[in-house]
């Protein structure tokens, strides 16, 4: 993978939307009971759909970080 694609979701790299995150969240966990968090950066958050969490979510944390 390239440099670009393999940092995508990390603190030097943050996926640009909430939905991102959310579906690459879902691809890597797909078939797996591990849970996973998504990490909420301080900051306004435009155009995003609602979120619709269903039972193959679970154990995802949304964690907002405020700083």
């Amino acid at each position: 993978l390239s440099d670009s694609v393999s940092l995508q979701g990390t603190l030097a790299a943050p996926f640009e939307t909430i939905g991102a995150a959310l579906a690459a969240t879902r691809k890597a966990r797909s078939g797996a009971s591990a849970g996973a968090t998504i990490a909420l950066r301080k900051g306004v958050y435009y155009g995003e759909d609602a979120l619709n969490l269903t039972a193959a979510d679970s154990g995802l944390t949304i964690q907002v970080n405020l700083r």
